[in-house]
């Protein structure tokens, strides 16, 4: 996948997260908001451009090759 998206930021009200979702992509920045309890496998596997990531204290499962 060939993504330009450089930055993401999920929010709160989002409860479930899709594996895959950003699996493969040019990604830097992973911002995951207070209400997100879990990281699903593949959520952002193969992101080898990823430089940061912040995960709220409300994540309480992160799966196997989440990232």
């Amino acid at each position: 996948m060939n993504s330009g998206l450089e930055a993401i930021s999920i929010p709160g009200s989002v409860k479930m997260l899709p594996s895959y979702m950003l699996v493969g992509t040019k990604v830097k920045k992973i911002v995951i908001q207070e209400g997100v309890t879990r990281i699903p496998k593949w959520f952002a596997s193969s992101c080898n451009e990823l430089e940061e990531l912040e995960l709220p204290d409300t994540v309480i499962e992160i799966d196997d090759f989440a990232f």
